[in-house]
Protein backbone atom coordinates (compact mmCIF):
# COMPACT_ATOMS: atom_id res chain seq x y z
CA UNK A 1 0.00 0.00 0.00
CA UNK A 2 1.19 3.53 -1.15
CA UNK A 3 1.44 6.19 1.25
CA UNK A 4 -0.04 9.64 -0.38
CA UNK A 5 0.63 13.05 1.40
CA UNK A 6 -1.28 16.01 0.47
CA UNK A 7 0.72 18.94 0.57
CA UNK A 8 -0.30 22.27 1.16
CA UNK A 9 -0.35 25.87 2.44
CA UNK A 10 -2.86 26.94 5.73
CA UNK A 11 -5.40 29.61 5.04
CA UNK A 12 -5.92 32.19 7.95
CA UNK A 13 -9.29 31.34 10.16
CA UNK A 14 -11.86 33.92 9.48
CA UNK A 15 -11.85 34.66 13.71
CA UNK A 16 -8.25 36.09 13.80
CA UNK A 17 -6.51 38.64 12.22
CA UNK A 18 -2.89 37.22 12.45
CA UNK A 19 -0.96 35.53 10.16
CA UNK A 20 0.90 33.01 12.03
CA UNK A 21 -0.82 30.14 10.36
CA UNK A 22 -0.24 31.09 7.02
CA UNK A 23 3.83 31.01 7.20
CA UNK A 24 4.10 27.47 7.16
CA UNK A 25 3.41 24.31 5.08
CA UNK A 26 1.53 21.11 6.16
CA UNK A 27 1.85 17.60 4.74
CA UNK A 28 -1.29 15.46 5.68
CA UNK A 29 -1.20 11.95 4.93
CA UNK A 30 -4.43 10.61 2.56
CA UNK A 31 -6.37 7.86 3.56
CA UNK A 32 -6.35 4.91 0.51
CA UNK A 33 -8.74 2.68 2.56
CA UNK A 34 -12.40 2.97 2.99
CA UNK A 35 -13.75 3.82 6.21
CA UNK A 36 -16.07 0.87 8.14
CA UNK A 37 -19.34 1.64 10.08
CA UNK A 38 -18.81 0.64 13.99
CA UNK A 39 -21.56 -1.99 14.18
CA UNK A 40 -22.16 -0.90 17.81
CA UNK A 41 -21.72 2.92 17.64
CA UNK A 42 -22.71 3.48 14.34
CA UNK A 43 -19.83 5.86 13.62
CA UNK A 44 -16.77 5.84 10.69
CA UNK A 45 -13.80 4.82 11.44
CA UNK A 46 -10.82 2.82 10.06
CA UNK A 47 -7.86 1.38 11.24
CA UNK A 48 -5.39 3.53 9.50
CA UNK A 49 -3.84 5.82 12.24
CA UNK A 50 -1.47 7.48 9.91
CA UNK A 51 -3.96 10.27 8.75
CA UNK A 52 -4.47 11.56 12.26
CA UNK A 53 -0.47 12.79 11.36
CA UNK A 54 -0.01 16.50 10.40
CA UNK A 55 3.62 17.51 9.58
CA UNK A 56 4.60 21.33 9.83
CA UNK A 57 7.19 22.42 7.44
CA UNK A 58 8.81 25.92 7.09
CA UNK A 59 8.47 26.28 3.46
CA UNK A 60 7.06 24.06 0.25
CA UNK A 61 10.64 22.46 -0.55
CA UNK A 62 10.98 20.74 2.81
CA UNK A 63 7.92 19.35 2.52
CA UNK A 64 8.45 18.10 -0.94
CA UNK A 65 11.95 17.13 0.38
CA UNK A 66 10.61 15.18 2.77
CA UNK A 67 8.05 13.35 0.34
CA UNK A 68 10.88 12.55 -1.82
CA UNK A 69 12.94 11.12 0.72
CA UNK A 70 10.54 8.85 2.14
CA UNK A 71 9.71 7.51 -0.99
CA UNK A 72 6.12 8.61 -0.58
CA UNK A 73 3.87 9.79 -3.16
CA UNK A 74 2.24 13.44 -3.42
CA UNK A 75 0.48 16.37 -4.35
CA UNK A 76 0.91 19.94 -3.90
CA UNK A 77 -2.00 22.61 -3.24
CA UNK A 78 -0.70 26.17 -4.25
CA UNK A 79 -1.93 28.70 -1.72
CA UNK A 80 -4.45 31.14 -3.37
CA UNK A 81 -3.03 34.64 -2.19
CA UNK A 82 -5.78 37.43 -0.92
CA UNK A 83 -5.28 40.93 -1.39
CA UNK A 84 -5.95 43.09 1.45
CA UNK A 85 -7.47 46.55 0.05
CA UNK A 86 -6.64 48.93 2.53
CA UNK A 87 -9.94 50.47 4.62
CA UNK A 88 -10.31 53.70 7.24
CA UNK A 89 -13.59 54.58 9.14
CA UNK A 90 -14.06 57.32 7.04
CA UNK A 91 -14.89 55.11 3.63
CA UNK A 92 -18.19 53.91 5.94
CA UNK A 93 -19.48 57.40 5.22
CA UNK A 94 -18.52 57.34 1.08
Amino acid sequence: MKMVLHIYKSSKTPTQSGDYKKSFWYAEYVSTKKKETDSLMGWMGSNETDEQIKLKFKSKQEAIYYAKKNKLEYFVEEARETKIKPKTYADNFR
